[in-house]
Formats: C-alpha cells, structure tokens, sequence
C-alpha cells in the first residue's frame, strides 16, 4: 500500500467542492443559532454580611491618662483606629 494507491484523482476530490460550501454555511448558521449570550450567574458576596441594625451597640474608648507626652510635653496625636 504505497502513497501512489491512496492518492485521490482530481475528479473525485471536485465531488466535495460543491457541497462543502453548503455545508460550511449550514454549520456556521446552526452555531449562529445556538449562541445564546451567554448571562453569568449572579454570585452571592462573599465575606460577612453587616449586622443588623436592630442590634445594641456599645462603644469602648480607651484613652490614657494624660493627653501630653511624659518626656517632652507635647499634646498626643492620635494615629490609628480599629472598629470591629
């Protein structure tokens, strides 16, 4: 079986050139149909969701003693806060 017995002859690769064009444009308008834009999913938010307000709430403040530094005597700044 050498590559001279499997070659296809001019006249029969023609047989294919007059459907393949047909079936070319009826492949591409069946995928045409089929694409639906596509929606994503909604996805929930992730993470802790916020307390309700209906919930007490109580504030702690820690502040020191003096509000002048005890080497210098200047007035403190304040530089952070954590709310949680």
């Amino acid at each position: 079986f050498g590559v001279k017995s499997e070659a296809l002859a001019p006249e029969q690769r023609d047989l294919f050139d007059d459907t393949c064009a047909e079936d070319g444009a009826a492949i591409i308008a069946d995928v045409e149909q089929l694409q639906v834009p596509a929606e994503r999913p909604q996805r929930k938010p992730t993470g802790r969701q916020p307390l309700p307000a209906s919930l007490p709430r109580i504030e702690h403040r820690h502040e020191p003693a003096t509000c002048t530094c005890g080497q210098c005597g200047q007035n403190l700044v304040p530089i952070g806060e954590d709310i949680s």
